[in-house]
């Protein structure tokens, strides 16, 4: 197989991937490509050369989000010292990095995460995970010198999280049974939800 050949591939594989990650970005949605035959209509009546012309992407509906804030109280943190682990602090992840990160000797510990629960969805700079299946993490990690290096992280849940209100406190027991930092995911009774 030429170069130039491979080189092509690899290009449209790019294009393909930022475009698909721009789309999921920004909640867009990839029209499915499906051949219409002359003279067939869609769903909605309209010819099928009109699909052909269609848009690849298609924008979110502008629905006005409702909006739900979630308030994290950790208590019971593990001490500065774990294991092998010294430094230790904890945050809340948003997108890749912490943030409002706190020594693991805190007394107790508080973060506030602004979720939109868009058409029963959940979306925000600190949810991850995929549609059906999103969560919030709380990680862990050493911070020497400026910087911070992950090494466990736990995880709530958002659909274990009440409907239909506008505001939901979570109150996490942050020490294991061991006496390490809780990871995985959260659950009663290591957490309450007021």
């Amino acid at each position: 197989m030429p170069d130039a050949a491979i080189v092509d591939a690899l290009q449209v594989n790019l294009v393909f991937n930022v475009t698909n990650r721009l789309a999921n970005a920004f909640d867009y949605q990839v029209r499915k490509h499906t051949a219409g035959t002359a003279g067939t209509e869609d769903p909605a009546g309209r010819p099928s050369a009109a699909r052909e012309d269609a848009p690849l992407m298609v924008p979110p509906p502008r629905a006005y989000p409702r909006a739900m804030r979630l308030i994290i109280r950790g208590h019971h943190l593990p001490g500065r010292s774990c294991g092998p682990y010294r430094d230790v602090h904890v945050g809340l992840q948003v997108r890749r990095d912490p943030q409002g990160l706190v020594p693991g000797d805190t007394d107790h510990a508080e973060w506030v995460a602004d979720i939109r629960t868009d058409d029963g969805d959940f979306r925000g700079p600190a949810v991850q995970g995929r549609k059906g299946a999103r969560f919030i993490y709380l990680t862990w990690g050493t911070y020497t010198n400026g910087i911070f290096t992950m090494f466990r992280r736990a995880k709530l849940m958002l659909d274990d999280l009440p409907r239909g209100t506008e505001e939901v406190t979570v109150e996490v027991h942050l020490t294991d049974n061991a006496g390490m930092p809780r990871c995985a995911r959260l659950r009663p009774p290591a957490i309450r939800i007021a």
